[in-house]
């Protein structure tokens, strides 16, 4: 690990910053030391009010992401005190399903930043490129989940305002299962800013209490947006459709596609997807325990599923080939799903990372 202080001043430079503006600016140098402690690698991603970057704490060894306001938008007061915002919001929540913030503060050139636990694994919306259809039993693992993470914001007064499959991360654990943590909450309803009509989130998955600016949003609206994302994780499709002179509609038939559906589960996506927030679930924890009876409770035999993929990463490694993702367990389970059925064939990995039927 290297000191902070031997590093050059070229380390520590803003890239494009020239003392006048931050218009123009292009981001983070990578080998930039923030605050003394964090050193930056190559950008991870870039949202509508920041830049994030894998890092490294200098002290600790320890990987984290560092999430950085756009330099052209210092200037805009409004989206300063969201992005901060932001960083309060995500700090306040502790629970396993939030990502977690570590630290925050201002580089030399004004601009705020915050930083994160980096996380391992793949976001929903690149496991669903991966995969159109998910089992029926990780569809609703993930949508617990998330139940699980929603709860605790909505008890703290949050409302994310923004759930859709990018900002649902799928991460691996050491125990051989994946845990799904709620990211970005940029756009989050809370305090001062509760009134903020600006900023709606992505339309396929706001609920119409957002798209109309005279009605308030509560809670109900966040499981709207997550009955979105399970509708396309069972059916691969969006359920709002063009209706006549712009209008969206919804259109849920294609869950009586899926025959291997149960009718319960069927009525649980409807539910959360009812124009009426009132004949939504109430809450989150009311949702997540209608989903309870679908669930495969994964966590008994996390033991040995651990050992058996620590074995299998062995022998890859003794053969000279690339270990299979930390996620292993949950694509074999997509990969096993290539079309609907009620008892989806479990494919078996081969040493070399090819999959055969059983």
């Amino acid at each position: 690990m290297a000191d902070p202080q031997s590093l050059d001043d070229e380390a520590r430079t803003w890239a494009g910053y020239t003392g006048e503006s931050h218009a123009g600016s292009r981001g983070l140098r990578p080998r930039l030391v923030v605050s003394n402690r964090y050193r930056v690698g190559s950008l991870l991603g870039a949202g509508g009010m920041g830049l994030v970057y894998e890092a490294e704490h200098l002290g600790l060894g320890l990987p984290v992401a560092i999430k950085v306001l756009r330099p052209e938008l210092i200037e805009r007061h409004e989206i300063v005190a969201r992005f901060n915002q932001e960083a309060r919001c995500t700090a306040k929540l502790r629970g396993e399903h939030v990502v977690r913030v570590l630290d925050e503060g201002r580089l030399e050139t004004g601009l705020p930043y915050f930083v994160m636990e980096r996380l391992q694994g793949l976001d929903l919306r690149a496991v669903l490129q991966a995969c159109t259809l998910l089992p029926t039993v990780l569809a609703v693992d993930y949508a617990r989940q998330a139940c699980s993470a929603l709860a605790e914001a909505h008890a703290a007064g949050i409302i994310h305002r923004d759930v859709k499959p990018s900002n649902l991360f799928v991460t691996s654990q050491a125990a051989g299962h994946s845990r799904v943590k709620l990211l970005d909450f940029g756009i989050a309803q809370q305090g001062a800013l509760d009134d903020d009509r600006e900023h709606l989130g992505t339309s396929s998955y706001a609920s119409p209490e957002q798209l109309d600016a005279a009605d308030p949003i509560d809670e109900r609206s966040d499981l709207w947006s997550l009955g979105v994302v399970i509708f396309e994780a069972l059916t691969g499709r969006l359920p709002l459709v063009d209706g006549w002179f712009g209008r969206r509609r919804l259109d849920l038939r294609p869950l009586d596609r899926r025959p291997d559906l149960p009718d319960e589960l069927r009525s649980i996506v409807r539910r959360c997807l009812a124009e009426d927030r009132a004949a939504r679930f109430e809450s989150a924890a009311e949702m997540a325990s209608a989903l309870e009876p679908f669930a495969i409770h994964r966590r008994a035999s996390a033991v040995a599923r651990s050992a058996r993929r620590t074995a299998n990463e062995s022998r890859y490694r003794r053969n000279g080939l690339a270990a299979p993702t930390k996620l292993w367990g949950d694509f074999q389970a997509m990969r096993s799903f290539s079309s609907p059925r009620r008892t989806p064939v479990r494919p078996r990995p081969t040493l070399h990372g090819s999959f055969h039927r059983a």
